[in-house]
């Protein structure tokens, strides 16, 4: 036996909405009239030519309309679930002042992508919850140092980077300082990330990002980076 399908949760609810612009030759009546309806898990489509009010219908409900614009009369009710209580709220956008709009529903609840994509999203992430880690800084002037010396600390004599060859040319060719510092490089990324695995690893299991990572969603993607000094040195010494 088939399993009842289950009922359909309504959260944006607009009824009879009247928008108007203040203009240098009067009133412009650009909305008038619009009802829709918006279930959880489903999309709704807005199709209409240029000038027919998609972006101004839409601008209304996240509450971002121009200054010359007003909503004359109608309902934007919206429903969502208090993230901690997990109560059921239900609120209309008509009627929250610009502050609670701010803290309560926009970029929180809803958000928008605007025309040109590009500006609104970063096209090299996800879209979804993420956290970042953040590592200290590869001193990359003294990789290329290791990179020519083979490896050691010039300070106290001991091998730092294992596996790099000793240039001892009387001119340095390009191409093999190319090729090595390549290597050095690999090697101290994966000696950098190790370490930051491991550190946020333990901060995961026994200090406060434990506490944190309660507040977030279940599936967190996480990123990992790092900063870089000495780019510029080493720009100059490898050109």
């Amino acid at each position: 036996m088939m399993e009842a399908s289950k009922k359909r949760e309504r959260i944006l609810k607009v009824r009879d909405l009247h928008i108007s612009f203040k203009t240098d030759s009067g009133k412009v009546n650009a909305i008038r009239g619009v009802d829709l309806d918006l279930y959880k898990g489903e999309t709704i489509a807005i199709v209409g030519e240029s000038g027919s009010g998609k972006s101004v219908t839409t601008k209304a409900i996240l509450g971002i309309l121009a200054n010359n614009g007003t909503i004359d009369s109608g309902s934007i009710e919206y429903v969502w679930y208090d993230e901690y209580t997990g109560e059921r709220q239900e609120r209309d956008i008509v009627q929250m002042s610009e502050r609670e709009m701010q803290k309560e529903i926009r970029g929180r609840k809803i958000a928008m992508v605007f025309q040109d994509p590009m500006t609104s999203l970063n096209p090299t992430m996800t879209i979804g919850k993420q956290m970042q880690y953040f590592g200290a800084r590869t001193n990359i002037a003294k990789a290329l140092l290791y990179a020519i010396n083979g490896g050691v600390d010039e300070m106290k004599g001991g091998v730092i980077i294992e596996g790099i060859e000793k240039m001892n040319d009387e001119y340095l060719d390009y191409d093999k300082v190319r090729k090595s510092y390549s290597l050095v490089l690999k090697k101290l990324s994966k000696i950098y990330v190790d370490a930051m695995n491991t550190i946020h690893y333990m901060h995961d299991k026994y200090a406060y990002e434990r506490g944190q990572m309660a507040l977030h969603d279940t599936n967190v993607e996480r990123l990992m980076a790092f900063g870089a000094a000495g780019l510029s040195v080493v720009a100059d010494s490898l050109s």
